[in-house]
């Protein structure tokens, strides 16, 4: 278990202290996070029926239920 511990340790230190894989992660992201969703951006659901189910029965949940 120490032995994972310290390959942790020494690896999120390689990432912290290498700009050349500091920078790979932070633009692969951003550059993932930008072109990942492009293929899904017509499938959004619209006017959809909606069913809620209030077992509470409170004030609260009858005015979450409307707010939904």
């Amino acid at each position: 278990m120490r032995a994972l511990i310290r390959a942790a340790r020494r690896a999120f230190h390689t990432i912290t202290h290498e700009q050349e894989v500091l920078t790979l992660l932070v633009g692969a992201s951003v550059l993932y996070s930008l072109f990942y969703p492009t293929p899904y951006l017509r499938q959004v659901l619209r006017d959809e029926p909606v069913l809620v189910v209030d077992r509470d029965h409170t004030q609260l949940s009858r005015r979450f239920a409307r707010w939904l």
